[in-house]
């Protein structure tokens, strides 16, 4: 069916399908050290999304993130099969945690008004990761692809202080 989430939710375990969406004004909460699954899901998220714990497994999943997405620790997001998207046209912002988030298995698109933003630790971006428009900002933290492979940016910017983990290569957009 259709979940549409109007107030605050805390989800420490368990599996969402279908579709989900989070309102403006709405917190959604992920704080299972089991772990939590999104898979078959159409996630539409407008609202406040905070990663606190656990990892984040997805397949056949569409994730639309046009509110904020912060992850405060070291936590994977990986594919359990099945092709998924990430689209990001709010912030996507890793604000603690001194090791490694990752956002892999996923077709990750940053749009023109996405912001990807890394505070603290490393945040891994899917493999040979291209950013096509929008904002990557390095706020302390390093911004790496996964397995070592190349971050591209062909559009967009790239700005603040931090580090770039991996290869890099600046075919197009601004650095700042």
């Amino acid at each position: 069916g259709t979940n549409r989430l109007s107030g605050s939710l805390t989800m420490k375990a368990g599996n969402v399908v279908d579709q989900m969406t989070v309102l403006p004004t709405v917190q959604l909460n992920l704080i299972s050290s089991l772990g939590v699954q999104f898979y078959g899901l159409t996630w539409v998220n407008q609202g406040t999304m905070n990663w606190t714990n656990g990892s984040i497994s997805v397949g056949g999943t569409i994730i639309s993130n046009g509110g904020t997405w912060t992850i405060t620790g070291d936590y994977p997001m990986n594919n359990g099969g099945g092709t998924a998207y990430l689209t990001n046209s709010g912030t996507i912002q890793k604000t603690a945690g001194t090791g490694i988030s990752t956002v892999q298995g996923v077709n990750f698109i940053n749009k023109p008004s996405g912001i990807v933003r890394s505070a603290s630790g490393t945040l891994v971006m899917p493999y040979s990761y291209t950013n096509l428009a929008g904002e990557i900002q390095l706020a302390g933290g390093t911004v790496s692809a996964a397995g070592n492979s190349t971050n591209a940016m062909t559009g967009g910017t790239l700005d603040g202080a931090g580090t770039i983990g991996t290869p890099a290569v600046f075919d197009g957009g601004t650095v700042s």
